[in-house]
């Protein structure tokens, strides 16, 4: 079974109805690739690596997959950008033995995300602002 679609989902459920998101991104929550033409602010999470921990024989205990989850804003780092990150890694980070279809998620941040990129009009800059949760999953 691949459990990455199952984080996804419970994922963006998760970030998308936050009462304290909702005003700051309303329901910009996107995983991989954000459309074209999206409005400013917005959440953005991929998947980046990981691995399986394998008991006995062909049992797999768990898979904890690595996730870039940020917000992104355009322009350069402020308050508004500061709260949604912020937010997002209280609700990632604090993350423990919470079950969502069958499976039970934990999840921690491993490393901070900071850093700009220019668009397509070299105007334009975007910041991005987050980190890399390692999310534990498993069968309940």
């Amino acid at each position: 079974m691949n459990e990455l679609p199952y984080i996804e989902k419970w994922l963006y459920q998760t970030l998308k109805v936050d009462a304290t998101l909702t005003p700051l991104v309303s329901t910009r929550v996107y995983g991989n690739k954000i459309p074209t033409g999206s409005a400013f602010p917005l959440i953005n999470f991929n998947f980046m690596a990981g691995r399986d921990v394998q008991g006995n024989g062909t049992v797999r205990i768990m898979t904890r997959p690595l996730y870039q989850i940020k917000a992104i804003v355009k322009g350069g780092m402020s308050t508004t950008l500061r709260d949604i990150a912020n937010r997002i890694d209280d609700i990632v980070q604090n993350t423990s033995s919470v079950v969502y279809e069958g499976f039970i998620f934990s999840a921690r941040r491993e490393q901070q995300i900071a850093y700009s990129e220019a668009g397509a009009d070299a105007e334009i800059n975007y910041f991005h602002l987050g980190g890399l949760y390692r999310i534990d999953i498993q069968r309940s």
